[in-house]
C-alpha cells in the first residue's frame, strides 16, 4: 500500500514543481484523444443515425459486424493497427508508427463502434 501513496505523492511533486516532460505527456494525451474522439463521432453519428432509423438490404449484418468490433479485445485491435502501420504494412509509406496520429487512429478503430451502436439505438 505505501507503494502506491508514494506514487500518488510523486506525481502531486511533478505536477506541483512544473515538470516539463509530465505536461508534455499530459498534452500528447489530451490531443490525441481529442482528435480521435472528434473523428469518431463524426463518422459515427451519421452512420449510427443511418443504422437506427433508416430500413435497407444489408442492415441486419452491418449491426452485427458493429457489435462483433465492439466485442474485439484491445490487444487485438492494437496488433491489426501494427500490422497496418508497420514498414511493410499496406499504411507503411506514411510513416505514422509509433507517432501520436498512429495512436489517434487506434483510439478511434475502437471507439468507433460504440458511436455507431449508441447513435443506433
Amino acid at each position: 500500500m505505501e507503494f502506491i501513496l508514494d506514487g500518488f505523492l510523486q506525481a502531486i511533486r511533478l505536477l506541483i514543481s512544473g515538470n516539463p516532460e509530465t505536461y508534455s505527456a499530459m498534452l500528447a494525451t489530451v490531443m490525441v484523444s481529442s482528435y480521435s474522439i472528434v473523428f469518431s463521432l463524426l463518422v459515427g453519428v451519421p452512420l449510427g443515425f443511418c443504422l437506427g432509423y433508416y430500413d435497407f438490404k444489408g442492415k441486419k449484418p452491418i449491426r452485427t459486424l458493429v457489435d462483433t468490433l465492439m466485442a474485439l479485445p484491445t490487444v487485438f485491435i492494437g496488433l491489426l493497427v501494427y500490422a497496418f502501420l508497420t514498414s511493410r504494412g499496406p499504411l507503411g509509406n506514411y510513416g505514422l508508427l509509433f507517432t501520436l496520429p498512429g495512436i489517434a487512429v487506434g483510439q478511434m478503430i475502437l471507439a468507433l463502434p460504440i458511436v455507431v451502436t449508441l447513435r443506433s439505438i
